[in-house]
């Protein structure tokens, strides 16, 4: 009995310590903030305010403004910043995953001077003649291939920019300036190294701001930035028609730049033929167009603004001028046969004219028939039976000149005597036609081709010429043929 009585006692006087060693709440003292203020982007302004006196978020200002501003890119091309209380980047969108495609990469090399680059040097050893020279680019495509069994699956030039101060010296063994990429399949990378390309690393993981807010990535193979929503689209077509010149030569000339590339494509009305051709466009003179539309004004023209009135008269016989533009989601499509209508219009036709004589070149094929009997090959006394006097006839030689008179034919007598078939047939369209041959190319019969052995049967050879494109439709109607 005494013991429990002591274990109680013990018991109570426990509790009365635990008792006194419980505190009661502690109420903080209010912090005072300073009373100054920070003015929000709509005018209104913010206190300081919490335990830490930081300013209160201003009105539709994220709650968390000490996240980095930075951007993580998603496998779908997307971008996400980072948000919420610890900063976390925001999920990518859903949906199915997007496989990385590394079954091809990239190789760069930086060409020298004085054609000394190994795909040159190859090629100036085969010895061809043709009719068109190959780019750059076809020639460095064949040479991978034949040289190293590589397949070149695309290819890039980086030009620098016309102001770019870059210093290169003069010797042979010096940088041209430029870089060359070719995308390969990954399988051919030990034979690009060893073809002296060095592979592409990847590019910085920095984003360009856009205009809207979001945010491009730099793109392979030479970390340029990828085009804004909305700033990449550029489209423009000049067309030339009409105008008061022979049926045989009447078309149009077209002209389109699109996706760094200049394409001509010239038709003719009679024969109903065309003929293309294209080549890139550097990063200069692509974006030279872009800054001529741009500054122009002419995205801002209207058709009213073009057309015949007032002291804008249309000029009688004048070739119809047709240009239809697309830059940055806008449209245009205006016309006219004036010569003089608006200064940036006048530019671009400049421009356009350029382009037309370095690629208005038709190439022109001719099947010349057996016995001496092609145009260039026939004695010029029958040639003037039912022409007009006057008529230009071929005089059978390079150096005289021949005329109809009285249905007889009229030539000088210089002694001039060839059977240089290249010199005939050139003399033959300068004399007779009025057309430059620009380059001449004999192809000889193929060892398996079978042909008759009648005067009006072909040859079996062919003779290629070049010409300015416009005089292509005179040919056509003397049975030559755009080659293919």
């Amino acid at each position: 009995m005494k013991t429990v009585s002591a274990f109680l006692s013990i018991l109570a006087l426990a509790l009365l310590v635990l008792a006194g060693c419980v505190q009661s709440p502690v109420t903080p003292e209010p912090v005072a903030c300073t009373a100054d203020a920070k003015l929000c982007p709509d005018g209104s302004y913010v206190g300081r305010e919490g335990p830490n006196c930081e300013f209160a978020a201003c009105p539709g200002e994220q709650p968390n403004p000490g996240c980095t501003e930075e951007a993580k890119i998603c496998p779908d091309g997307t971008t996400v910043v980072r948000e919420g209380p610890n900063c976390a980047f925001a999920p990518c969108p859903t949906g199915p995953p997007v496989p990385a495609d590394d079954s091809t990469i990239w190789f760069t090399i930086k060409p020298v001077q004085c054609q000394t680059n190994a795909w040159e040097t190859w090629h100036e050893r085969l010895g061809r003649v043709y009719i068109r020279a190959p780019t750059e680019q076809e020639i460095l495509t064949e040479w991978l291939k034949e040289v190293h069994a590589i397949d070149a699956l695309e290819f890039r030039a980086f030009e620098p920019a016309a102001d770019d101060l870059t210093i290169v010296c003069r010797a042979c063994g010096c940088s041209r300036g430029d870089t060359l990429a070719v995308r390969v399949n990954q399988t051919d990378r030990d034979a690009m190294r060893r073809a002296g390309f060095t592979s592409f690393n990847g590019c910085p993981k920095d984003l360009r701001v856009c205009p809207d807010g979001s945010s491009v990535p730099r793109e392979e193979p030479f970390c340029e930035f990828r085009a804004c929503a909305g700033s990449g689209a550029f489209e423009i077509e000049i067309e030339r028609s009409g105008g008061f010149v022979p049926y045989e030569v009447a078309g149009s000339t077209t002209i389109v730049i699109k996706n760094k590339t200049v394409t001509l494509t010239h038709a003719f009305v009679k024969s109903g033929k065309q003929f293309t051709n294209s080549r890139a466009l550097s990063n200069a003179e692509f974006q030279a167009w872009k800054d001529l539309v741009a500054n122009s004004g002419m995205m801002d023209l209207e058709q009213d603004d073009l057309d015949c009135q007032g002291d804008r008269p249309c000029v009688a016989d004048a070739p119809n001028h047709r240009i239809k533009i697309t830059m940055d989601n806008k449209a245009v499509d205006l016309s006219t046969d004036q010569f003089q209508s608006h200064a940036g219009w006048n530019k671009a036709l400049d421009e356009f004219q350029k382009l037309v004589d370095e690629l208005d070149v038709a190439t022109m094929d001719f099947a010349p028939k057996q016995c001496n009997t092609n145009p260039w090959q026939v004695s010029p006394s029958n040639a003037c039976q039912g022409k007009d006097d006057g008529t230009t006839v071929f005089s059978g030689d390079t150096c005289n000149s021949c005329s109809c008179q009285g249905g007889t034919t009229v030539c000088t007598l210089a002694y001039c005597a060839t059977d240089d078939e290249e010199k005939l047939v050139k003399a033959y369209l300068s004399q007779v036609y009025g057309i430059e041959v620009k380059s001449y190319a004999h192809i000889p019969m193929s060892e398996d081709r079978v042909v008759c052995a009648a005067c009006s049967c072909p040859r079996g050879d062919t003779i290629r010429i070049t010409i300015d494109g416009w005089q292509a439709g005179r040919l056509i109607e003397i049975n030559w043929s755009l080659a293919p």
